[in-house]
């Protein structure tokens, strides 16, 4: 990071260093240094919606769509290179490596809801979390999520249809 504060374009190189981890970084000077701290996921603009170029995993992406209270205290994104930890600011990112079929609806709305989904489990994915899906993704995102559904395990694509369906009787 300190090679990055030195360079004339620290400001760019910062952000485009959050934003590949699905951050926006807000660069602060302090008396001694640059350091850099994360803002909303999405980056400014994109609301409550995450595309990330990396999908969010596990508790992470079932927080962001309002699946889960639980707060996680590490966030996760997948990654096709070699699993890492980034630190953005004081927030440890951690990137896993994940198969490609995980990975084949990166930077979608569909991509965050089956892994929110997936996390949640076969046994949890109730018809309150599909009611909360229809509320929470719009028509364009619900009618992908539809298209996307073959990509999800075989037990997540009825609920995946059921989010879908509202779309098309509303």
């Amino acid at each position: 990071m300190q090679s990055i504060s030195r360079s004339p374009n620290w400001r760019s190189v910062a952000s485009f260093a959050g934003c590949a981890a699905g951050f926006t970084t807000t660069p602060r000077r302090t008396r001694k240094s640059v350091c850099s701290v994360p803002s909303q996921p999405g980056g400014p603009g994109a609301g409550a919606k995450l595309r990330p170029a990396y999908p969010a995993c596990g508790a992470f992406a079932a927080n962001l769509l309002g699946l889960s209270e639980q707060v996680p205290a590490r966030v996760v994104f997948l990654t096709d290179g070699t699993s890492r930890k980034v630190l953005i600011g004081r927030l440890i990112v951690e990137l896993r490596k994940a198969a490609p079929r995980h990975l084949a609806l990166a930077g979608k709305m569909s991509g965050t809801v089956i892994q929110a989904l997936r996390h949640l489990g076969k046994d949890h994915v109730t018809a309150a979390r599909v009611a909360t899906l229809q509320r929470v993704l719009n028509a364009t995102d619900r009618q992908r999520l539809g298209r996307d559904a073959r990509f999800a395990p075989a037990w997540m694509r009825p609920h995946l249809h059921a989010v879908a369906e509202e779309s098309r009787h509303a």
